[in-house]
């Protein structure tokens, strides 16, 4: 039932997200108000399929790979992806997150124009991903888990 369980929480999450990028780039773009392209939406959509992935899935996997191959405890290797992968997978996501604004704001802009863009704020937008999901998805969840095992233990 994993599957099914992170499907569910992945569409809910993915169309919440959708929504609300769609209605910041309405709030905050530099035209009128207008309905979002589907490229846009479609960037936006992988940001958050590869994000939520790795985010979510690939740290306990990754962890299971640090201890076999490296020799750190299990308990430790979980902390340390759980830490790093978030902000790792920054500079994968960060590009896409642009890209639908640019794509929305500049829908008339060609290619080149588009590229310049995203050249000039792509670093301040990984930046900005960083501060965001630094204390909820690295650090939080850690100690989210710790706090669990706590109360599982203490139940018991």
């Amino acid at each position: 039932m994993p599957v099914g369980k992170a499907g569910t929480i992945f569409a809910a999450n993915s169309s919440l997200a959708l929504w609300k990028d769609s209605a910041l780039a309405k709030l905050f773009g530099n035209k009128a108000p207008a309905p979002i392209p589907w490229p846009a939406l479609c960037t936006w959509w992988a940001r958050d399929a590869l994000g939520m992935s790795v985010i979510f899935v690939a740290p306990p996997i990754a962890a299971k790979y640090v201890h076999e191959n490296h020799d750190i405890p299990l308990a430790r290797a979980q902390v340390y992806t759980q830490i790093a992968l978030p902000l790792m997978i920054q500079p994968i996501v960060g590009p896409l997150h642009l890209m639908g604004y640019v794509l929305y704001n500049q829908a008339d802009a060609g290619f080149a124009k588009q590229m310049e863009i995203m050249r000039k704020e792509v670093l301040s937008t990984i930046c900005m991903r960083w501060m965001r999901v630094f204390p909820p998805f690295s650090i939080g969840t850690v100690v989210n888990k710790s706090l669990r095992g706590q109360c599982k233990e203490a139940l018991s």
